[in-house]
């Protein structure tokens, strides 16, 4: 929603409340005329929405007509993911509750203890939440000394966590025979692992997570949690260098889809492939047509090496003469010549002297020498399937 000021996207509809604002300017330093254009886009959310009737009961106003329609709405509903501040500003500003707990491992009355507080600021400010945990009176009995697991969240109005931090601590003996925290035990609050958010129209979603050099790390497939529009978006997002396909049901009717930078909030335009082939090739494969001369000679080192297929064509009846003898010169002793079309095989004993001619029909030939210790390293390790890495997908980037 702020997209404008970056020259990113023209904005056309927002619905950015005076808290939102208010955070964004704080976390984003902005001043001036800035700070004047985000309060501005506060009263955009009086605009009356047009009663363009839709195809699709979950989708409040017109339906999109394009995916670029789509594109612009759903970059609008995402614009907090496009980096870590600015979503850090949005979470704030939705912070209603703050609740801490604490979880003994045993040796208290019992497993859990809570406190909590609604937090009704009109402006956010990170410290004043702080104090405001920082205000509880922690209250329970131990036994002995265990170890305690404390979890701060910052909630908003419905208790969905936007900001989580969880510590472990081990009591310390105070005066009079009582427990108190160390000072180290505070945690560090992180975004929750899963964001609630409303996407209103939005059926469906596809994350590409690419890493700074573009490679894909990981693809979520996101559906509403529930039969309305509410998704869980992980907070992976946050940043993240890949792109997002959202789907919208058109006001034709039809789905209508869009790629979005996450980062930019710009529209990817797709294109389509128009011309270019693509040509496999098969290493250790020789082919020749009518050859006077097969010559197989793989390339070896200390007896290993990549092995040679010969696929030899010939259009009249003829005879050729075979070699086979690998570069450090070992010799085969026994040449396999089979007919591609027939299947039949033919074994000839290589002569001392290493030339063997050998008759040929017209037809396709496949010749091969066997060897006595020259053996194919290439089968060694996997195959790399073009990618340049095996292994699992890792998970996206995020503020970790």
């Amino acid at each position: 929603m702020v997209s404008a000021l970056f020259g990113v996207i023209t904005p056309k509809v927002y619905a950015l409340t005076a808290a939102e604002a208010e955070a964004i300017i704080s976390a984003l330093a902005l001043d001036g005329a800035k700070a004047e254009a985000i309060r501005g886009l506060v009263t955009v959310t009086s605009v009356p929405v047009p009663s363009t009737p839709t195809t699709d009961p979950e989708m409040p106003g017109p339906s999109p007509a394009d995916s670029t329609a789509v594109a612009e709405r759903v970059s609008d509903m995402l614009y907090m993911f496009r980096s870590k501040p600015l979503f850090m500003a949005y979470a704030l500003s939705k912070v209603q509750q703050i609740q801490l707990t604490m979880e003994p491992d045993g040796a208290a009355e019992s497993f859990g203890y809570g406190w909590s507080e609604e937090y009704t600021s009109a402006t956010p400010k990170i410290e004043e939440m702080a104090e405001i945990v920082a205000g509880f009176h922690i209250h329970f009995s131990l036994a002995k000394a265990v170890r305690v697991k404390t979890t701060v969240q910052y909630l908003d109005s419905d208790w969905n966590p936007y900001f989580e931090g969880t510590s472990y601590f081990w009591p310390q003996e105070g005066k009079g025979g009582s427990w108190t925290i160390p000072n180290w035990a505070s945690p560090e609050m992180r975004f929750a692992q899963n964001i609630r958010m409303e996407l209103p129209g939005v059926r469906r979603l596809v994350v590409h997570f690419r890493d700074e050099y573009g490679e894909l790390t990981d693809t979520r497939y996101l559906y509403p949690v529930s039969s309305g529009s509410t998704y869980l978006l992980p907070r992976q997002m946050i940043d993240n260098n890949g792109e997002i396909l959202a789907y919208m049901l058109g006001e034709d009717g039809t789905e209508k889809r869009a790629f979005i930078s996450i980062r930019s909030g710009l529209k990817l335009e797709e294109a389509p492939f128009d011309g270019g082939s693509i040509r496999p090739t098969m290493p250790g494969a020789q082919i020749l047509t009518d050859p006077v001369n097969i010559t197989i000679s793989p390339k070896s080192h200390l007896g290993k090496g990549e092995d040679i297929l010969v696929e030899a064509t010939f259009t009249e009846k003829t005879g050729a003469t075979v070699l086979a003898v690998t570069s450090e010169g070992e010799r085969a002793h026994t040449i396999v010549v089979i007919n591609a079309t027939t299947g039949e095989v033919q074994e000839y004993v290589n002569p001392p002297s290493g030339m063997l001619i050998v008759p040929f029909s017209p037809g396709t030939y496949h010749v091969l020498g066997l060897w006595d210790t020259f053996t194919d390293d290439s089968l060694d390790g996997w195959y790399d399937d073009g990618g340049g890495k095996g292994g699992g997908i890792a998970g996206g980037g995020g503020w970790e």
